[in-house]
């Protein structure tokens, strides 16, 4: 009769559904921060080489010489202090005021917030804020959680999975708020 593999197929349905959302919204948020541990510097630094050539695709990279200097003689001070691994710095022309870090111990930073920010010690606070995404691996593990979670949502849904993806994204802006805690 048709009735029992009718609630076979929804069973099976189900089941699959769980298990999907089960792996995107639990297993993959609490396994990227170990598997974030574990990327080869080399594709971190190839991702970082990918974000900065869109990023300076658009943007002007400020060259001066002194400031550089200067910001990286903060970013040494504090990554002695913290025991840290040393950082780079590219340092972006724009009127953006923004600073975020990227994989491979790299930060970016903005003209306009080096200008509008009120003391050394506010510019060394970001900096260290920042630096600390990068000790602990904070843009790996979003790399794994987006990489997984879209992975997954595209063949649960036959590649439709967009939506749910950024549906998924505003569910965990409170595991980003946790990062920026951490």
């Amino acid at each position: 009769s048709k009735k029992p593999v009718n609630i076979r197929m929804s069973a099976m349905i189900i089941a699959f559904l769980v298990i999907i959302s089960v792996t995107a919204l639990w297993l993959i948020p609490t396994a990227a921060p170990s598997l974030a541990q574990m990327v080869p510097l080399s594709w971190e630094r190839g991702l970082k080489n990918m974000v900065l050539k869109q990023i300076t695709a658009n943007h002007r990279v400020c060259r001066e010489k002194s400031i550089h200097h200067i910001l990286q003689q903060i970013a040494d001070k504090l990554q002695s202090n913290a025991q840290s691994p040393p950082v780079s710095i590219t340092l972006i022309e724009s009127d953006i005021v923004n600073a975020f870090a990227l994989p491979a111990n790299h930060m970016v930073l903005f003209t306009q917030f080096i200008k509008e920010a009120e003391s050394p010690e506010e510019l060394a606070g970001v900096m260290a804020h920042e630096m600390g995404h990068a000790a602990h691996h904070h843009v790996m593990e979003n790399v794994i959680r987006y990489v997984g979670v879209s992975g997954i949502i595209d063949v649960a849904s036959g590649g439709a999975g967009t939506m749910l993806y950024l549906m998924f994204e505003l569910y965990h802006n409170s595991y980003s708020r946790e990062k920026e805690r951490e």
